[in-house]
């Protein structure tokens, strides 16, 4: 793995704390096509929802889990596909 790598890594692990949910979400949504397995997606997710838990969504208290599981799978039929990835 490389420096830069690690560092992407970081930085949006620490943008999980500072930044808006939408801009963290843009950031994993693009991290999962720039990485090839990016797990961390799923781990973030379940941080994501231990410090903003909602009770009122529609999955409740692991949503943004479920939905970042989604996304990993989805990801990966769709890279699969990519003829330029």
């Amino acid at each position: 793995m490389q420096k830069k790598d690690i560092y992407i890594r970081i930085a949006i692990l620490l943008s999980l704390f500072v930044l808006p949910w939408w801009t963290v979400l843009i950031f994993l949504f693009a991290s999962l096509f720039y990485f090839e397995n990016f797990y961390e997606v799923i781990c973030m997710g379940l941080f994501f929802d231990i410090l903003y838990h909602s009770d009122n969504t529609m999955f409740g208290l692991y949503g943004f889990t479920i939905v970042a599981c989604v996304l990993f799978l989805l990801s990966k039929q769709i890279k699969k596909r990519l003829i330029v990835y």
